[in-house]
């Protein structure tokens, strides 16, 4: 009997040809997770901050005593201006992909928070008198310009920044008296 110890060229190139083939499908599954990954992070990082944005422009509204709404198109002058009680105040300003939050107290800041979104925003204040609420409105430029002109259906995974937060003026019952009853 004749035992071959040793494989031949064509059984070597069979073997490492199904090695590569498999690896080849594995790096673009690989691939297609990671940019999944990927956009799902920037996804629940953007609704993270207009959670996080809502949830404190609605305290700070609620405890304010003034409110001043700028113009809106003033650049580096605050969005809105508040003015809290104990002579501590709040302004709202806005970059391209950002809002910021600072407040300070007798005009000496003592922090400064930013709400960052992965794209340009575009943030619009609006007062309403009468009821004494204040709605502050967010909306990506991108989105807005690809919903008026371009027909392309949006991408899933890029759901446009659409957010609309309704706070009352003074509405927290913590800063009340007893001579306020409203």
């Amino acid at each position: 009997m004749n035992h071959r110890r040793g494989i031949s060229l064509i059984e070597l190139i069979v073997v490492i040809s199904g090695v590569s083939v498999v690896l080849g499908v594995s790096v673009g599954l690989l691939h297609r997770v990671m940019r999944t990954q990927s956009n799902t992070r920037h996804f629940f990082d953007r609704e993270r901050a207009a959670m996080r944005l809502s949830g404190q422009f609605r305290k700070d509204i609620h405890a304010a005593s003034e409110v001043f709404v700028s113009d809106n198109s003033t650049e580096g002058k605050p969005l809105i201006h508040l003015t809290l009680h104990d002579g501590w105040a709040v302004d709202y300003f806005t970059s391209t992909t950002a809002v910021v939050r600072t407040s300070s107290k007798e005009g000496i800041p003592s922090a400064r928070e930013e709400f960052v979104f992965d794209r340009e925003v575009d943030a619009v204040v609006h007062q309403d008198l009468e009821a004494h609420a204040v709605v502050l409105s967010i909306s990506d430029l991108v989105s807005s310009v690809a919903l008026q002109g371009i027909s392309k259906p949006l991408d899933e995974r890029n759901k446009p920044i659409a957010l609309s937060v309704y706070a009352i003026k003074g509405r927290d019952l913590r800063m009340r008296t007893a001579e306020s009853p409203r």
